[in-house]
């Protein structure tokens, strides 16, 4: 005799789960990261013996990401903390 499938407490049939997939994709993830975070390490460990374009290309890299953080930043500060616009344009009451 086969055993009838487990329910849960309101009736319904649960469904298998599949634990485990998203640790699959998770170390994925994190392994990629470290490769990128090693690679990076290795070219600034190389930067002292670096050619001046090397080190300008770099400063100007870390500029950029340096700016798009900031203005991330900005933005969330202004959207949290400005809680009523400023410059709402008036609405016109039909007569």
């Amino acid at each position: 005799m086969i055993p009838p499938p487990p329910c849960s407490a309101t009736g319904v049939q649960e469904q298998p789960r599949t634990e485990g997939w998203h640790r699959g994709a998770t170390m994925e993830v994190k392994q990629e990261f470290q490769n990128l975070v090693e690679k990076v390490w290795t070219k600034l460990q190389g930067l002292g013996q670096a050619s001046p374009l090397e080190v300008g290309a770099f400063a100007v890299l870390v500029l950029f990401v340096a700016t798009f953080l900031f203005m991330i930043l900005l933005c969330c500060i202004h959207c949290c903390c400005c809680g009523k616009p400023k410059y709402q344009a008036s609405r016109v009451q039909p007569a």
